[in-house]
């Protein structure tokens, strides 16, 4: 079988109905605890429905230097509890150059589960070591290869050893094929998911988000190539009355926060602190501020919006900026957003108008976002930079003709509707990941995300002592695994299947940029019989609608939820068009090469 770029091959597979592989061993009168299966990271494996893979000894990957890919090793028990499962990881080696990737890079999580309004569905990825599996179960292990920028190209291997304390133990080879490029450091596609400070306090026990606490949040998410909006974050302001009586503003807490995030290569930093409900407004009408001279603490109140709130919004805005400008943090990434989702019929527009027209007094070249669940909005014109609308209202007309302008188009998801691409928890994971793929085809900006801590304690059971088991999904919005993708663990925030398959699709993105360049290179370059490389890869380059396409898109017309929306439940597609992509991105770099 070809090996597919981001797939999991499975090799000596037989076929398997629940309990149908122990029905036959027993017939043999074969000792059976349990079998080891392999999985792709786009499949959801339940614990208490018939397996939908194969059991097997072999687990083949394909990826880039610089790219995290991965495969679910599975466990089925028999009629045994399984206990203190451990897994003992080899390095990946390659045996013509004796190179390897070493066992730091690897990484497993077991697969945990949440109630959900469709049931129980997997999704949170403990960090224990050791785990047990109760008879007759089934227990998925997520397995996380990075493989180095540094890493040749050619194919490793190494082994899983999964060793129960009570049974026998099982091996599997890993086999990983490293691809002739790498993905760049820096992130292509924007992204806007909010952090929300005040969960972080909440779920450890914190008066104020600490440095170190924050970190943990920071290395999670920009490892998974998402730039975040700091939500909540208005404590690392520090406002001074000076003994002049003005008012000055000192950055030095919020640099150590911003220069930690900034080495992590985001593309996208929002300068507001506060993204709805025009709370950034709010906070400066009730500014605290301490008095250089005495060092005691007050709260100056102006009206919203009188000569006095205006003045010291614009002088903040105008202080941040040239801080971000001076720092060399500005260009290409900072923008603004201070509201969501505004409602014509409610008079918010004119909210809108009044608090982005302020801005742009301030700071003229700031660029201003909102996330709009409307069709268009005509009347916002000249206020708005980022246009921002949930997916499902999309309009190609009025964004293509506000693109022309000159403006960014960006998306958001929030609420599933049929036929849509999201994050909930319920939905197949090739639909958290295609999303990525139809920002490219559309020429999208950025996605913006509405939270990956937006938790309610309520929700859980026993958080004192860890929050597991997981009493239900963590959130007050009806939508189930809708505003998180972490979830609070006893150390710091753990990852989710969600989160990973993500990456994944925003990793695909960058396979798409890196074609893009190496087209452009092959343009410039002009080499000798180049017109039909470039053809073939100008064809590849483009995801026919037969993939993905958004349901019922007509220029200018809302599109239609009713009609099916053609992205694979079969993931094998989705791999087949990214394997070529990354073929062609290797045949287009060998041909330069030939050609210097």
């Amino acid at each position: 079988m070809e090996k597919l770029a981001s797939r999991v091959i499975l090799i000596c597979w037989v076929s398997l109905f629940s309990g149908s592989w122990l029905r036959s061993a027993e017939a043999n009168n074969i000792q059976v605890d349990y079998r080891v299966g392999v999985a792709s990271n786009l499949k959801k494996i339940f614990r208490d429905k018939p397996f939908p893979g194969n059991v097997g000894n072999t687990a083949d990957i394909t990826a880039a230097r610089n790219e995290y890919e991965g495969f679910q090793l599975i466990v089925l028990s028999s009629k045994k509890t399984l206990k203190n499962i451990r897994l003992e990881i080899s390095d990946l080696v390659n045996r013509k150059t004796n190179s390897r990737i070493g066992v730091r890079n690897i990484k497993y999580n077991v697969v945990g589960y949440v109630k959900t309004d469709k049931g129980v569905w997997p999704d949170p990825l403990f960090d224990e070591k050791t785990f047990t599996i109760e008879a007759g179960k089934i227990q998925p292990v997520w397995v996380t290869v990075y493989v180095p920028e540094t890493a040749p190209p050619g194919d490793y291997e190494g082994f899983i050893n999964v060793k129960p304390a009570n049974s026998h133990s099982t091996k599997i080879k890993v086999s990983v094929k490293v691809r002739n490029f790498t993905l760049p450091r820096e992130f292509h596609l924007k992204t806007d998911f909010w952090l929300h400070w005040r969960y972080i306090k909440l779920f450890a026990h914190l008066d104020k988000v600490t440095f170190e606490e924050y970190k943990k949040y920071c290395d999670i998410l920009t490892s998974h190539r998402i730039s975040y909006a700091d939500n909540g974050s208005s404590a690392l302001v520090k406002a001074f009355i000076e003994p002049d009586g003005s008012i000055s503003f000192d950055f030095s807490v919020a640099d150590q926060y911003l220069e930690y995030y900034m080495s992590k290569n985001p593309n996208a930093l929002n300068v507001s602190f506060y993204e709805c409900g025009g709370a950034f407004f709010r906070y400066f009408a009730n500014l605290p501020v301490r008095e250089r001279t005495t060092g005691k603490s007050r709260i100056l109140r102006y009206k919203r919006f009188s000569p006095e709130h205006r003045k010291i919004v614009i002088q903040y805005l105008r202080d941040y900026t040239n801080h971000l400008k001076e720092k060399g943090w500005y260009d290409n990434k900072a923008y603004i957003k201070v509201f969501d989702e505004p409602n014509k019929r409610k008079g918010q527009y004119a909210y809108v108008k009044k608090t982005y027209g302020l801005i742009k007094d301030a700071v003229p070249d700031l660029k201003r976002l909102i996330a709009i669940n409307s069709i268009a909005a005509p009347e916002l014109i000249g206020y708005i930079d980022i246009w921002c609308p949930k997916i499902q209202r999309y309009n190609s007309l009025f964004y293509a003709l506000r693109k022309r302008a000159g403006d960014e188009i960006w998306w958001y998801v929030c609420g599933w509707q049929k036929n849509y691409p999201d994050f909930d928890i319920g939905l197949p994971a090739i639909s958290h990941r295609i999303l990525f793929w139809l920002s490219w085809k559309y020429n999208i900006s950025g996605v913006l995300y509405y939270g990956v801590n937006y938790w309610s304690r309520k929700n859980y059971t026993n958080y004192e002592n860890g929050p597991y088991p997981y009493k239900k999904t963590p959130s007050s919005y009806p939508y189930d695994g809708g505003g998180y993708l972490l979830y609070p663990g006893r150390k710091g925030p753990l990852s989710s299947v969600r989160l990973e398959v993500i990456r994944d699709g925003l990793e695909d993105y960058e396979y798409f940029f890196l074609l893009k360049e190496k087209i452009a290179e092959l343009e410039r370059e002009k080499p000798k019989g180049y017109q039909k490389l470039l053809k073939e890869s100008k064809s590849v380059m483009n995801i026919p609608n037969q993939l993905v396409d958004l349901p019922g898109l007509v220029p200018g017309l809302i599109p239609n939820p009713a009609q099916t929306l053609p992205y694979p439940d079969d993931p094998e597609k989705l791999y087949n068009a990214r394997e070529k992509i990354a073929t062609q991105i290797e045949k287009i770099n060998g041909f330069l090469n030939k050609k210097l």
